[in-house]
């Protein structure tokens, strides 16, 4: 049994679907499974002078919302209520560590449906949603097809001027949200798939690009 649910983690529907079908969040041989979702995120961080450092190559988890969203996609199921949903936005976060200065990721739970500690891109900016905290994921995304693997790629871009809440902040968690629009004004989030890393310090001097990939 899958269960949708809110922002606020109140259950709101049920789909009636048993989960056999393999709807995993570990990065893998993708071609192993013929109905499984993985996720893979690839992160860089790019200096001021524009040098590129991969800091990142990991799996995330597809949460609960985002299995039954896949579930929709793959088979086609075009009447339930998350048919016109789509990854239109993404999240950072400043809570994905422990508390105890080990700077240990923390492990995302299939009922999440926000980020720990959501922080700001620019609340000054017209083109994000929830008061500066969701950023348009550039659309569509790309897919990627060999005889083994069919994956979609969404490439997601921080910029230098984004999160510096007080100077700077410790970036270490991501989200893809889905919603029916990509409007401004947009209200609903239904959390796709939540990653935690390490922390990086995220300042002006900084800028980090993202490649999150869905393996179908």
């Amino acid at each position: 049994m899958i269960y949708l649910f809110d922002k606020d983690g109140r259950k709101t529907g049920v789909e009636k679907i048993e989960d056999r079908f393999g709807f995993g969040d570990k990065l893998g041989s993708p071609g192993n499974d013929k109905f499984g979702l993985k996720g893979r995120v690839i992160g860089y961080e790019i200096d001021k002078k524009g040098n590129k450092e991969k800091f990142l190559d990991k799996s995330n988890l597809i949460v609960y919302n985002g299995r039954l969203w896949a579930w929709h996609k793959l088979f086609n199921y075009n009447n339930g209520i998350l048919a016109s949903y789509q990854p239109f936005w993404f999240g950072a976060g400043k809570a994905g560590v422990t508390s105890d200065g080990s700077n240990q990721p923390l492990v995302p739970n299939d009922h999440d449906v926000d980020l720990y500690a959501p922080v700001i891109f620019d609340a000054a900016n017209p083109a994000y949603a929830d008061m500066g905290k969701k950023k348009p994921v550039p659309q569509p995304g790309t897919f990627f097809v060999t005889q083994d693997i069919i994956a979609l790629i969404y490439s997601i871009y921080i910029d230098y001027n984004e999160l510096n809440e007080g100077g700077s902040v410790s970036l270490n968690e991501l989200a893809l949200y889905l919603s029916p629009t990509d409007g401004v004004n947009e209200t609903e989030f239904l959390m796709l798939s939540h990653l935690c890393f390490g922390s990086k310090t995220k300042d002006p001097s900084t800028a980090y690009q993202f490649e999150w990939w869905l393996y179908i």
